[in-house]
Order: C-alpha cells, then sequence, then structure tokens
C-alpha cells in the first residue's frame, strides 16, 4: 500500500494534478512529513518492488527499514536490502 500512494503521489506531482507535498497530505489527512517521507519509495528499484509485490523479499525488510535506510540508487538498493535479481 506505501508503495501504491508513494507511486500515485509522485505521479500526482509530475503531472501538475498535485502542486505539493502540503497539497497531498491536506487531501488525504495524512501528515506533511509522512507524506515526503513515503514518497522516496517512488524510487525504488522496479525488481525489489516486484520481490515485495510477490511476497519474496528478505525477512526483516520492512516499511520502517525501507523508509530509514533507503538509497536512491538502485545498485546500493539490492545491496543494502540483500535483494539480488537475475540479471535479464
Amino acid at each position: 500500500t506505501a508503495i501504491a500512494r508513494a507511486h500515485h503521489w509522485y505521479q500526482q506531482l509530475m503531472s501538475g494534478e498535485e502542486k505539493s507535498m502540503r497539497s497531498i497530505a491536506a487531501g488525504t489527512g495524512f501528515k506533511e512529513c509522512y507524506v515526503s517521507r513515503l514518497l522516496k519509495l517512488a524510487f525504488l528499484a522496479p525488481d525489489i518492488i516486484v520481490k515485495i509485490l510477490e511476497g519474496k523479499q528478505p525477512l526483516g525488510l520492512s516499511l520502517q527499514k525501507l523508509l530509514k535506510e533507503m538509497p536512491y540508487d538502485w545498485v546500493s538498493q539490492r545491496k543494502g536490502f540483500n535483494i539480488y535479481s537475475p540479471p535479464s
């Protein structure tokens, strides 16, 4: 749910439907700091998202861990979260 929200909010910002995190917060009832923290999930590597959706993420990979420790580059995400995808 958090990842879906993040992608939805990101698309709203990019399309201009929403002007700011503050407007998203006002429209959803969430605090602006929560919206800000969750938005970084929109930059999670696609293969990591697939693993999470399939329930194949490593044990211990929680929303809290993602929000606290998520680097923005995908290679570091895979390494830091112990998620290795086969090359395509």
